[in-house]
């Protein structure tokens, strides 16, 4: 399976909203190249592949407004663990999302996971900032558009 996925679990203001999320997390996969990575080893070596764009970022939504607050971190601490378990490098997309609704009054939370042959903590602040820039353009009814960019791991691969 290899080392274990980066995750980052993000406590949020506002409630999220889910199709603005989805759009938002779809376009982070067809902008990062890394993202869709899928490696695997066969009778002849290692291959690398890169998965379609349209539609391939995973989200799962878990509503957790009628668990008491215990339960809901349990809850969360088990989603962890079991997202950052399926992470593998041979199924693209390398990037997990799950959305909680605590419930009224309460932040709500997303976690990210990302297998560490796609990204690694210096990647962390370039995903999260395309991903806000999404997020906040689907939320707005508006196109989504990501910044320009720059030489791709597919390019960096190919030269």
């Amino acid at each position: 399976v290899g080392p274990a996925a980066h995750t980052l679990l993000l406590e949020l203001d506002e409630p999220l909203q889910r199709q603005p999320l989805a759009a938002a997390l779809d376009a982070l996969v067809a902008q990062h190249d890394a993202l869709r990575l899928r490696i695997g080893r066969d009778e002849i070596g290692w291959t690398q592949q890169y998965g379609e764009a349209a539609g391939a970022a995973p989200l799962r939504w878990h509503d957790l407004a009628d668990f008491a607050p215990e339960a809901q971190e349990q809850a969360v601490a088990a989603a962890t663990a079991r997202v950052a378990a399926e992470l593998t490098p041979d199924v693209a997309p390398l990037l997990r999302a799950v959305a909680f609704d605590l419930g009224a009054g309460r932040p709500s939370r997303l976690l990210l996971a990302v297998h560490p042959l796609a990204a690694d903590a210096a990647s962390w602040p370039v995903l999260l900032e395309d991903l806000l820039l999404a997020y906040r353009q689907a939320s707005a009814g508006q196109a989504l558009q990501l910044p320009l960019k720059t030489a791709s791991l597919r390019q960096w691969g190919q030269a």
